[in-house]
């Protein structure tokens, strides 16, 4: 008795393990409820048998869209799972429960995956059996494995130890249409998700990818007006057959073919193209063989050459060195004449100062001066110069005082004016001084500059006077006239002021009675 009841579930636990679970099996079969759907509207309550309902989830489908079915099965293990829902089933043979019905009795009898266990003879007799028990307009439904699918065909349609033979659909096609069915559908079932529109077929989708299952779909012959209820799921299309893959490949092969046809044309014209430009790059090969011929003896050139810059490098070097030690040499003069010139900045700075005081003092003597020329007594003491004149030129007719006496009297004064401004122009704040004075008599710093052109003091006096060019045409007329005649220029810096002042208002004398003579 255990032995019994272990196998009493084997085969239920066989279609748990290889079929697919409840919910897989139930969303495959609603293709088949647009087909059942106008059943409802010809009859208020259809009656439909399921033969080999095993666990009963074409049952459950039917009931959650408001169809009673009846199942059969002679498995009580599948039986048992249909009872665990509540469902309709008995357990009986399928052709004898099918003999024992009313003709016209049902609406629709459907066997999934039922008659690839039963013998031929026993396919026509069930076929027979239901055309007589359905009722006009009624349907058969039988699904079984596509023996198209190479895999299916060949291997896993012997899975199952039950199984007698794979019926071919065209065979199961005839059948139904010789027990008198009017309107018969094959439907292709089961095919893998996205195939019937891929872009590339492989040669695995040919042998695996035909679908798995078929099921034919047979209406008994109603009036016009009952069949039209089913036109469009009986027009619609289904599924994958192998001739449909195989044709994609073979279409796919012959384009792939006729791509590398013209890829190889498209070589062979290229290939002839090289075969034309070899000469070409022939001479182009000779040219750069010789184009690298010369570059080697131009490297070789250039070696040689860098040799010699080397060489030359070194003595840059050497030159280098020298020139840095005469530079330590330059560095140390320099330190020593930025000493001389701070010393010299220095002494100009004191030479300023007294050049400073000296122009004050020959100013005021020129003031003094005009304002002996405009005095009255100057005016009235005139006749008594002009007669002092005379008086000098007869006598100087009656001794005949020679020139170079006179000269000689001059030569040490114009010396003296000459050292003086060669002094000035050395130092740079006595210069700004001496040209601030001589910018407001024009006449006097156009004598000077006369006296250091002939003097030779032009290279030093040129800067001193470019800048006053405009302003000093009479200034140096007034100095070179009253000042420089009698005071020898080596004994000037010998003098007290006082001394100079004396010196000074004896020349200014000297040059009025010149003037009034």
């Amino acid at each position: 008795m255990a032995a019994h009841h272990k196998y009493t579930n084997f085969y239920r636990a066989f279609e748990e393990r290889h079929r697919g679970s409840r919910e897989l099996i139930e969303s495959r079969l609603e293709v088949y409820l647009p087909f059942v759907e106008p059943l409802k509207t010809l009859y208020e309550a259809p009656e439909i048998l399921d033969l080999g309902c095993g666990r009963g989830e074409w049952l459950e489908l039917l009931q959650h869209n408001g169809l009673h079915a009846k199942g059969v099965d002679l498995d009580e293990g599948m039986l048992m799972a249909c009872r665990e829902l509540n469902l309709d089933v008995c357990q009986a043979d399928a052709l004898d429960y099918l003999r024992g019905l009313e003709v016209e009795s049902q609406s629709v009898v459907s066997a999934f995956h039922v008659v690839e266990h039963i013998s031929f003879e026993a396919l026509r007799q069930l076929v027979d059996e239901a055309y007589r028990v359905l009722k006009p307009g009624g349907l058969l439904i039988l699904e079984t494995p596509n023996s198209e699918n190479l895999i299916v065909g060949t291997s896993s349609f012997y899975l199952d130890p039950t199984h007698q033979r794979p019926l071919p659909a065209t065979l199961l096609t005839f059948v139904v249409e010789y027990a008198g069915f009017s309107r018969i559908k094959t439907l292709y079932l089961q095919d893998p998700p996205g195939l019937a529109t891929a872009q590339q077929t492989t040669l695995s989708n040919v042998i695996d990818g035909v679908s798995p299952d078929y099921a034919v779909i047979a209406q008994k012959k109603a009036t016009e007006d009952v069949c039209a209820l089913f036109d469009a799921p009986f027009e619609r299309s289904y599924g994958l057959r192998l001739v449909d893959l195989a044709e994609r490949y073979d279409q796919q092969t012959f384009n792939h073919a006729q791509w590398l046809q013209n890829e190889w044309d498209n070589a062979k014209q290229r290939i002839q193209e090289l075969s034309k430009s070899t000469g070409r790059l022939e001479a182009e090969i000779n040219q750069q063989q010789a184009h690298s011929q010369w570059l080697q003896n131009e490297w070789d050139i250039a070696k040689q050459h860098n040799t010699q810059l080397q060489a030359h490098s070194q003595w840059l070097q050497n030159e280098w060195d020298i020139a840095k030690q005469h530079n330590t040499q330059l560095q140390a003069h320099a330190q020593w004449l930025q000493n001389e010139w701070d010393t010299a900045k220095a002494e100009v700075h004191e030479l300023k100062n007294l050049a400073h005081h000296w122009w004050t003092a020959a100013d005021q003597l020129t003031q003094e001066q005009r304002r002996i020329y405009s005095s009255r007594s100057w005016r009235i003491t005139k006749p008594l110069r002009l007669l002092s004149l005379a008086v000098k030129k007869t006598i100087n007719g009656i001794f005949a005082i020679p020139k170079v006496l006179w000269l000689a009297f001059k030569f040490p004064f114009k010396l003296m004016l000459a050292g003086l401004l060669r002094f000035i122009l050395k130092r740079p704040k006595l210069k700004a001084w001496e040209n601030a004075k001589l910018r407001k008599h024009p006449r006097l710093e156009a004598h000077l500059r006369s006296f250091k052109s002939l003097h030779g003091i032009v290279p030093e006096a040129t800067a001193f006077s470019s800048s006053f060019d405009q302003h000093s045409s009479s200034a140096h007329t007034l100095i070179d006239v009253h000042l420089p005649h009698r005071t020898p220029l080596n004994t000037l810096g010998t003098l007290t002021i006082d001394e100079l002042l004396s010196r000074i208002r004896t020349e200014l004398a000297i040059n009025k009675r010149e003037g009034s003579k």
